[in-house]
């Protein structure tokens, strides 16, 4: 939740960038429909999967065991990832779709793990 929220942050920074009326009209549901599909279909989906394997495994659950290795990977591949993009991207209109779909999908995602959490372990 909080890197999704920096990620915001900065992808309303570069939105703050553009002139054009027309890029917001772009920007705006492109960025809702990606962050969307990311947040709930992906992210969402991946959350409670993984809530799903921790309440089989045994009590207490070690830390480096709160993600599955599918989990790990997608960690892998997408810190650099956004890296590279937030890195060379120079144009506001790109850099400003790209930070914001993955920010609020993190953001979307970090919710829906904690519903998914309340929901399998009673909290």
């Amino acid at each position: 939740i909080i890197v999704g929220i920096r990620l915001i942050v900065k992808g309303l920074m570069s939105l703050s960038e553009l002139n054009e009326i027309q890029d917001l009209i772009i920007i705006v549901p492109l960025v809702v429909l990606i962050s969307h599909l990311k947040g709930i279909h992906m992210f969402g989906l991946l959350a409670k999967n993984n809530m799903i394997r921790l309440k089989m495994l045994e009590k207490p659950i070690p830390f480096y065991r709160l993600f599955s290795i599918k989990t790990y990977t997608l960690i892998a591949f997408f810190v650099p990832a956004g890296i590279l993009l937030s890195k060379h991207l120079h144009r506001p209109f790109y850099r400003a779709i790209i930070l914001l779909s993955i920010g609020l999908a993190l953001f979307i995602g970090g919710i829906e793990y904690v519903r998914h959490w309340k929901s399998v372990f009673k909290a």
